[in-house]
C-alpha cells in the first residue's frame, strides 16, 4: 500500500480530496463541513484499495479555530518524523487564498 500526506491551511478541500481519492464522503470518509473552521483534528488515515491518504487538520486556523496554528505544525512535524515514510505528500492550496495578483503572477497562473 501506498502512503500519501495530504495537508495545508485550514479550509482548503483537504478533507474533500481524500474523500474524492478513496471514493467515500462525509458520511462514510473524512469529515468536511462548509462552515468557516476547521473539522479534522487530528491526523487520520483513509484508504482504497492501492492507498492509504493521510488526512491532517489544518494549518493556519487563526484564534477562530479548533486547533491552535503552532499545535498543528508541531503535531504534523511530529508526525513526519515518527511515520516510516510517505510515498507522495499533496500540499492543498485555494485559489483564493493567495494573497495578492502579484503572488499569482509570481508563481505563473496570471497570463
Amino acid at each position: 500500500m501506498k502512503h500519501i500526506l495530504v495537508f495545508g491551511q485550514s479550509r482548503q478541500g483537504k478533507s474533500s480530496l481524500v474523500n474524492l481519492m478513496t471514493g467515500k464522503d462525509k458520511y462514510n470518509g473524512a469529515e468536511v463541513s462548509p462552515n468557516v473552521i476547521g473539522c479534522t483534528f487530528t491526523t487520520e488515515p483513509y484508504m482504497n484499495n492501492n492507498y492509504c491518504f493521510w488526512d491532517t487538520a489544518g494549518l493556519n486556523e487563526q484564534d477562530s479555530g479548533c486547533v491552535a496554528n503552532t499545535d498543528s505544525t508541531k503535531n504534523l512535524i511530529s508526525f513526519i518524523k515518527d511515520s516510516r515514510g510517505f510515498h507522495a505528500a499533496i500540499m492543498v492550496v485555494s485559489w483564493n487564498n493567495f494573497n495578492s495578483a502579484a503572488t499569482k503572477q509570481k508563481l505563473g497562473f496570471i497570463l
